[in-house]
């Protein structure tokens, strides 16, 4: 849960916390440490700060009867729905399928001092290509199937999207064989579908179809 996807909050949830008489950042840390159990990592998620305040300041949000009540509300409520459903697996390919590379990275030429022995002083710097990994609170770690550092660097590996895409197309085709309408079209599938739709089963580059 980011705040970009804040809109995205199941009904119940969203009355939870509007009733909660919390603010908005009161509201997101309470999402977080209902998941996580991990005060500060909730708190420097909710408040984007480093670690220095981040663990007095989830300490003090413990404290805050109105969160200790709202974050008790919110693991009642999930623990009381079914723990995993179908349109939650759909949804969790669809992120594996769809990942974007920059959502974990950024890359492109930097410029950096020049310390080599031919470095001309008059220009100090040059270009090189640069790869940073954003934070960890930045990213969603569910969608990465490796981290590794080495000598050579880091490597951050995803989990294969082709995968996930195969899957969804031999769900899509299952749904196919049902029928339409009734309780197969879910907003999961729906949105499943006009992606398929739309194209987004095609590989770039004019690479054959995935077969759906």
């Amino acid at each position: 849960m980011t705040e970009e996807n804040w809109e995205e909050l199941p009904e119940e949830e969203a009355g939870l916390l509007e009733a909660s008489g919390l603010t908005h950042r009161q509201q997101l840390f309470c999402l977080y440490y209902a998941r996580s159990f991990n005060a500060s990592k909730a708190y420097r998620m909710a408040y984007g700060c480093g670690k220095r305040s981040a663990g007095s300041g989830g300490s003090r949000l413990l404290a805050n009867p109105r969160v200790v009540d709202t974050v008790e509300k919110l693991k009642r409520l999930w623990m009381g729905r079914t723990l995993l459903t179908m349109p939650d697996v759909v949804r969790r390919y669809m992120d594996i399928a769809f990942a974007d590379i920059t959502d974990f990275l950024t890359f492109g030429p930097e410029e950096v001092p020049d310390r080599g022995k031919d470095a001309d002083p008059e220009h100090p710097y040059k270009l090189v290509d640069a790869v940073h990994l954003k934070s960890w609170d930045q990213v969603d770690g569910q969608l990465i199937a490796e981290v590794a550092q080495s000598t050579g660097g880091v490597r951050l590996k995803l989990y294969d999207p082709m995968k996930a895409l195969q899957w969804l197309a031999d769900y899509l085709r299952e749904e196919e064989a049902r029928g339409e309408g009734g309780e197969a079209d879910d907003p999961i599938t729906k949105s499943l579908k006009e992606a398929m739709a739309d194209g987004a089963f095609s590989q770039a580059n004019g690479d054959p179809a995935l077969p759906v």
